[in-house]
C-alpha cells in the first residue's frame, strides 16, 4: 500500500508525550436571563451511570479505551484570523474533558501526542496540568507521548499513539479542536453502542461521505477504531516501509485504511457540526434534525462568536429555519448549557494562573535582587582591586625613588674618595705642591 505524503489541508496538524504535568468564555448570547438558567440547570444533571456489572462466571470484563488526542502547537495566522484564542485550544479540550470524563464507563487512559514543530509555537499551548490531575483522580491514566516527530497531519498521530499502547480493545481519536457535547452523558458508551449495531471492523467516524471528486471516505476523522482495525492497518502501512519521520497521512488516506460508517446516520441521530477553519464558520451537514451532539468542534460552544449555519439559516438571524424550531431552540439550549459546570474549573484554573504569575513575578524579582547584589559586590572587588593595585605601584614608585637617591649618594662619595685618593699621591711624589681640597 502505497501512503500518500500530502497533508490534508482544511484541519492542522496535531500532537504528544509519557508524562503530564484550554478556556472559553462562552456565556450570554444576548441576555443575561440566559446566564442563571444555565447555571441553575447544570444542578440538574442525572448523575454517573453505575460501573458495576453482574459477577456471574459468563461475564466478559468491561473493554478498556484509550482516548488519543492529536495535539499541535505551532503557530497558524490563518486560523487565528477567525480563533483569536486559538493558543488555548487543548486547554479548552481538557476542560471539557474533565466534565465528560465524570460519566464515562470505559475510558481507561487519555493519551497526548506531541509532535515536534519546525517552526514557532504556542508557548502556553500545554499548560494543561490542573486538567490532569482532575482526569487522574477520576482513575484514569494521562500519558503525554514526546514523539520528537514531525508529524504533518493528526491521522499520522493516531496511529503512532496506537504503536505505543497496541493492547486496548478501543480507540476513540480526537483532534485537539474536537471534543465530545459536555451535556451528553457516556459518550464512550454511545460510541461503543453505535460501533457495535454496524457490526463490522473499521472506523465509526462522525460523517462518511464523498466530496472534492473524492470516493466514499470519513471526511471528519474523529470516531471510534478497534484493536483488531488498527493492529491490521498498522501491520500493513509498516510492512510497506512507512516511516513517521519520512511521510505522512492524508485525512482520505487514514479512512482509506478502513472500513468506513458513520454514527450520525446523515443527522437522524446526531447533529454533524463542522467548523470551517478558512472561513470562520460552523456549518451544519446534517440532512435531518436530531437534539443530540455526540461529537462536536469546540467552537460550537462559542456561538456568541461564530455563524452555526443549518441548512438556509443562520442561529444569529431572524428568518424561521427550515427545521423544527423547537427542536433547534433546544440544541442553541443544550449548547449553551454544556458549557455551565465547566466554568467551575475555568474559574479554578484562573485563580491558579494568577497564583502562578504572581510567584513567577516574585521569584523574578528576588532573581533580579540577587543580580543587583552580585553586581554591587563585584563593582566593591573592582574598587579594592583597584586601590591595592594604585597602592601597589606607590610602592614601587617610593622604592625606585629610594634606590635611586641611595646610588647617588653613594655614588658621590665614591668620586669624592677617588679625588682624595688622587691628591695623596701627589703630595707623596712632590711633598711641596699643595693641593686644596674643594
Amino acid at each position: 500500500m502505497k501512503i500518500n505524503s500530502s497533508v490534508d489541508e482544511q484541519k492542522e496538524p496535531p500532537v504528544k508525550e509519557v508524562d503530564v504535568n484550554q478556556t472559553e468564555t462562552d456565556n450570554n448570547n444576548n441576555n443575561n436571563n440566559s446566564n442563571s438558567n444555565i447555571s441553575n440547570e447544570v444542578n440538574t444533571l442525572p448523575p454517573p451511570p453505575s460501573t458495576t456489572t453482574s459477577t456471574t462466571t459468563t461475564t466478559t470484563p468491561p473493554p478498556k479505551i484509550n482516548y488519543i488526542i492529536a495535539t499541535y502547537s505551532g503557530i497558524s495566522k490563518s486560523r487565528e484570523k477567525y480563533d483569536d484564542e486559538t493558543t488555548l485550544v487543548l486547554q479548552k479540550h481538557m476542560k471539557i474533558l474533565c466534565h465528560s470524563l465524570k460519566y464515562t464507563a470505559h475510558i481507561k487512559q487519555v493519551t497526548l501526542v506531541i509532535p515536534r514543530v519546525k517552526s514557532n509555537f504556542y508557548s502556553n499551548y500545554y499548560d494543561i496540568g490542573i486538567y490532569v490531575s482532575i482526569i487522574k483522580k477520576l482513575n484514569i491514566d494521562v500519558v503525554i507521548l514526546n514523539s520528537n516527530i514531525p508529524f504533518g497531519s493528526s491521522y499520522s498521530q493516531y496511529l503512532y499513539a496506537y504503536s505505543q499502547f497496541p493492547d486496548f480493545d478501543h480507540y476513540i481519536v480526537m483532534e485537539d479542536d474536537w471534543v465530545p457535547f459536555p451535556n451528553t452523558l457516556s459518550f464512550d458508551k454511545l460510541l461503543l453502542e453505535e460501533y457495535e449495531k454496524v457490526n463490522f471492523e473499521g472506523f465509526l467516524s462522525a460523517w462518511v461521505t464523498s466530496y472534492s471528486n473524492l470516493p466514499l471516505h470519513s471526511a471528519i476523522s474523529v470516531g471510534i477504531i478497534s484493536k483488531d482495525s488498527f493492529k491490521k492497518t498498522y501491520n500493513n502501512i509498516t510492512n510497506n516501509e512507512f516511516n513517521f519521520d519520512r511521510s505522512d497521512i492524508t485525512q482520505y488516506d487514514f479512512s482509506n485504511f478502513f472500513t468506513n460508517n458513520d454514527y450520525s446516520d446523515s443527522g437522524k441521530k446526531y447533529m454533524i457540526p463542522f467548523w470551517e477553519t478558512t472561513h470562520g464558520v460552523i456549518y451544519e451537514y446534517a440532512t435531518h434534525l436530531s437534539p443530540n451532539y455526540l461529537l462536536v468542534p469546540i467552537q460550537l460552544l462559542q456561538l456568541n462568536k461564530y455563524k452555526y449555519i443549518i441548512g438556509n439559516y443562520t442561529v444569529r438571524d431572524k428568518e424561521k429555519p427550515n427545521f423544527d424550531i423547537k427542536l433547534l431552540s433546544l440544541n442553541i439550549h443544550n449548547v449553551f448549557k454544556a458549557n455551565a459546570e465547566c466554568n467551575e474549573v475555568t474559574l479554578k484554573q484562573d485563580r491558579m494562573n494568577k497564583e502562578a504569575d504572581r510567584h513567577r513575578r516574585e521569584e523574578r524579582n528576588r532573581q533580579e535582587e540577587r543580580k543587583r547584589q552580585e553586581e554591587r559586590m563585584e563593582e566593591r572587588q573592582r574598587e579594592v582591586k583597584r586601590q591595592i593595585m594604585e597602592e601597589r605601584q606607590m610602592l614601587i614608585d617610593r622604592t625606585y625613588l629610594y634606590k635611586l637617591n641611595v646610588y647617588k649618594i653613594s655614588s658621590n662619595s665614591e668620586k669624592r674618595m677617588e679625588k682624595k685618593n688622587n691628591i695623596n699621591q701627589q703630595q707623596k711624589i712632590n711633598p711641596n705642591v699643595m693641593f686644596k681640597l674643594k
